[in-house]
């Protein structure tokens, strides 16, 4: 969705409009929330790695049942 934004343009205050959360970006702050974002998405993937050495067969979904 972030990277919509920038491939849509700025609006002609050179900021972009983000309307789902009525906002309004410089293409900073949007890198970053995609840098952010992919970091976020690389420690949940190590954390999976992680967790699936303790638990092998465990399945990622199982998570939210509680039983880990």
């Amino acid at each position: 969705m972030l990277q919509e934004l920038l491939d849509d343009g700025p609006t002609n205050d050179g900021y972009y409009f983000f309307e789902d959360e009525d906002l309004e970006l410089s293409e900073e702050e949007i890198q970053n929330h995609i840098w952010n974002l992919g970091v976020w998405a690389e420690n949940i993937d190590d954390t999976q790695d992680e967790l699936r050495i303790l638990f092998p067969n465990l399945e990622i979904y199982e998570l939210n049942t509680g039983d880990y």
